[in-house]
């Protein structure tokens, strides 16, 4: 959220300043181990997440939910 902020306060010379207001930044969160447990499936739990942010009209981060049955690999000595 900070990322997208920033982005969203920054100026850019290099545009018109009637397009400014058209840019935005959307962003899919995943996590690993916790939430996926291989680069295939963060990579595709980052992209539903993205498409979730996108079906709801962008500009915004939206972390990826595990489904009910994920289990992750291991657990940190934190998480026991």
């Amino acid at each position: 959220e900070k990322i997208r902020r920033a982005f969203n306060q920054s100026t850019f010379p290099f545009l018109r300043i009637e397009d400014r207001p058209k840019l935005s930044l959307s962003i899919g969160v995943s996590e690993y181990p916790s939430l996926s447990s291989d680069a295939e499936t963060i990579m595709r739990s980052c992209d539903e997440a993205l498409h979730q942010v996108i079906r709801n009209s962008g500009n915004r981060v939206a972390a990826w939910q595990a489904e009910a049955h994920f289990r992750p690999d291991f657990r940190t000595r934190n998480a026991e």
